[in-house]
């Protein structure tokens, strides 16, 4: 172990692991801000019920980014790395498009079917909810490209960067747009998110130890 880059590993994972923290605890703030903002449980689950399934997308984009992460790491050419995202990206849309197909035509039946009309309200609050997993499973892909990139710093001030907008923000959504509201926060926190990820890559895909 002699020569081992403990302090660098270590610094890597402190990083990252904020990053990670975060993108995983802002959706699941929207809950208690919703309840203590609007106090209405029947609302409240409406959008938990519509949280429950974008799992879909979950799963989907999860699996494409295991799988391509380490071709992509392997690249040792800008040109062919530049190349096969570029591939990866038209996949990703198929694979978005796909989804959203699929939940805007099966979800619904499966809420309807499974928990009768009662629960009906969940299913526009799940379509635009939906939207915001397809944009955060490609935003995905571009926090992976950071950690290949070792640019772990920036992941982490952008994600909280991001809650610190979250926190701002949602209050007056949902004051004014009601559970739609944690709908479109959400959805907001996606588009920052992909953003700030889309112009890291940008700036630093220059920084490539690759000819």
């Amino acid at each position: 172990c002699q020569g081992f880059p403990y302090k660098r590993i270590l610094t890597f994972t402190i990083w990252d692991s904020i990053h990670k923290i975060g993108a995983a605890i802002i959706p699941y703030l929207i809950l208690p801000f919703s309840q203590q903002i609007l106090g209405n449980l029947t609302q409240v689950s409406y959008y938990t019920m519509a949280f429950s399934f974008v799992v879909i997308a979950k799963f989907s984009f999860a699996s494409i980014n295991d799988l391509i992460f380490p071709y992509l790491a392997e690249k040792t050419n800008k040109n062919d790395f530049i190349h096969f995202l570029g591939k990866v990206l038209l996949i990703m849309g198929i694979i978005a498009l796909g989804v959203i197909v699929v939940s805007y035509i099966i979800v619904p039946f499966i809420i309807t079917f499974l928990f009768g009309v009662k629960y009906m309200g969940a299913i526009p609050i799940f379509k635009l909810i939906i939207l915001g997993e397809v944009v955060i499973g490609v935003s995905i892909l571009f926090e992976m490209i950071l950690e290949i990139l070792g640019i772990v710093r920036f992941k982490a001030w952008s994600i909280l960067v991001n809650l610190a907008i979250f926190i701002v923000t949602i209050p007056f959504l949902l004051h004014n747009y009601g559970i739609f509201g944690a709908a479109y926060s959400f959805i907001l926190f996606s588009i920052i998110r992909i953003a700030f990820n889309t112009v890291g890559v940008l700036i630093y895909i220059n920084k490539l130890k690759i000819n």
